[in-house]
């Protein structure tokens, strides 16, 4: 039960739905609902996913720790580079509301910002010389 506790209140402190973590990971969003509920065993496969999804560590979902941030190894590139401001919470919220979206529309949303971008690139280089 514990897996499933953790699964679930991790997902619901990043304002996350059932729908888009099982959607992210593939499954259906009623297996994910019964192994929150402890129905249902997880898959090693599904485990791994989720804990990628959720940027917590399988140990942290498993119990075997407390501490859910993922271990930082010498191999791996920094979560954040340092030259990446941090998120505003307009900025967190607009990226909400964007994985909220379906494919069809995130796809619609990418082609406008694009077509944004490319309009205003010639203005953005002005300004930057």
């Amino acid at each position: 039960m514990l897996v499933g506790e953790r699964i679930r209140n991790t997902r619901e402190d990043m304002d996350m739905l059932q729908q888009e973590l099982a959607d992210a990971v593939k499954i259906n969003v009623s297996v994910l609902s019964r192994i929150e509920k402890g129905a249902r065993q997880i898959r090693d496969d599904e485990l791994v996913k989720i804990a990628d999804k959720l940027h917590v560590t399988t140990d942290y979902l498993l119990g075997r720790t407390d501490d859910a941030r993922p271990l930082e190894t010498s191999l791996a590139p920094p979560a954040v580079p340092a030259a990446t401001p941090s998120l505003t919470p307009q900025d967190r919220e607009l990226l909400h509301k964007y994985h909220t979206l379906t494919p069809d529309h995130q796809q619609d949303i990418d082609h406008q910002l694009d077509f944004l971008y490319d309009k205003d690139r010639p203005k953005i280089e002005d300004t930057a010389t």
